[in-house]
């Protein structure tokens, strides 16, 4: 089993298409496998790079939230870079018009509870993601359980 060491990142990279289909090792620290014909994908251990200069750095991940229903809610991340262009997603979908550090949901459904939120933080020099932060509901006085 491929395994990284410490200090190491697993690469996956897409081979060109007249490169022979294999499903086996193809060293000590690299295989690869295709998954349709005339796609096959490489996979190694990597030395972690350190990010570029300019590359985004999240300095403060938003937290979890709750929200009395019918009310909106808001999610925050705060983040260095150059150039920084954000978009929130909630359960990995990306979110129309949520392009800034901040978001605020509409008015909270009961179909919203639950959720995850997190923000894609991207600019030339590379891109990083946030932790997802969960909206929970809350009682008027009450707080449930996290998760209900």
């Amino acid at each position: 089993m491929l395994s990284p060491s410490p200090g190491q990142d697993l690469l996956v990279r897409e081979l060109p298409d007249d490169s022979p289909v294999v499903v086996d090792s193809l060293g000590d620290d690299r295989f690869a496998f295709a998954t349709e014909p005339g796609v096959t994908y490489q996979v190694s251990c990597q030395s972690r790079r350190e990010p570029a200069a300019d590359a985004p750095v999240i300095t403060q991940q938003q937290s979890e939230t709750s929200v009395e229903l019918p009310n909106p809610a808001s999610f925050a991340v705060i983040a260095t870079g150059k150039d920084l262009k954000f978009q929130w997603q909630k359960n990995r979908d990306g979110i129309s018009g949520a392009n800034g550090a901040t978001y605020t949901t509409p008015p909270t459904t009961l179909w919203e509870l639950g959720s995850q939120y997190r923000c894609v933080i991207l600019n030339r020099a590379g891109v990083t993601i946030s932790e997802p932060a969960r909206l929970n509901p809350e009682a008027a006085g009450n707080r449930l359980a996290p998760g209900f």
